[in-house]
């Protein structure tokens, strides 16, 4: 999977690439930016293909390439573009260099594939942040409060911090705990744990869609120890509809 590409030179890419075997992986596309290229279809940003690297002395070499998909929805919708980004630009923040991360590698391209099917991109990228988190071992706790253990229900307070909800006991003085309503919270709950079928029919939208949006971007700017450009256009993006 392409995450970014940079130019190199007059005619030549850096591509980023994230595969299944290897993590984080960085190849130059030789002669990718020449009009008619041969290989400029595999030097496209959100491209899943087959490649055959090179050893160079800094960088892989791009010897051949076989398209496996090329997600030319996304391309040509601004808002799927905008999520398709945010989701590539996570990986790209939280994977490391010849680092596999099969589980990473596989959440991807069902994010890619689910915005390109047409399902609704910010739901299923909320989908996409919450398993993110759980298979870095972030997984933040929403059934019970993660002081003391009880159950928590209705209007309670969330800490990235603290990693998940707090009790209304121990959230006094907790700086920084953002609180949601009872809504926001089962709807948390839903986004994390279930189905495809169960996500899907989760309508966000009103006071629930602004507070999950802030729960999770609190939390996944916690956990990157910063706010990544692609969240700040994707929330842009949103306050001007």
């Amino acid at each position: 999977m392409v995450l970014k590409t940079y130019d190199l030179g007059e005619a030549d890419k850096i591509l980023v690439l994230f595969t299944r075997e290897s993590g984080r992986v960085s190849a130059v596309a030789k002669g990718s930016r020449k009009p008619k290229s041969k290989s400029a279809g595999g030097a496209q940003a959100f491209g899943h293909n087959v490649y055959l690297l090179h050893k160079g002395r800094n960088l892989d070499i791009v010897a051949q390439y076989e398209i496996v998909r090329q997600y030319r929805q996304i391309r040509g919708d601004l808002d799927r573009l905008a999520y398709a980004s945010y989701a590539a630009d996570l990986v790209f923040h939280t994977s490391h260099e010849r680092d596999p991360a099969p589980e990473v590698f596989d959440l991807l391209v069902w994010i890619l594939d689910t915005i390109e099917g047409g399902r609704n991109p910010e739901v299923a990228a909320h989908v996409f942040e919450l398993r993110l988190m759980e298979s870095l071992g972030y997984r933040p706790q929403l059934g019970r409060c993660v002081i003391c253990g009880r159950e928590v229900s209705g209007p309670a307070r969330f800490s990235s911090e603290a990693g998940g909800m707090l009790c209304a006991n121990c959230r006094q003085g907790a700086a920084g705990a953002r609180q949601v309503s009872e809504g926001t919270l089962r709807s948390l709950r839903l986004l994390q744990d279930s189905d495809d079928a169960g996500w899907q029919s989760l309508g966000l939208a009103g006071e629930v869609l602004r507070e999950v949006r802030a729960v999770l971007d609190d939390y996944i700017t916690y956990r990157l120890e910063k706010r990544p450009a692609s969240l700040e256009f994707l929330r842009s993006l949103n306050e001007s509809k």
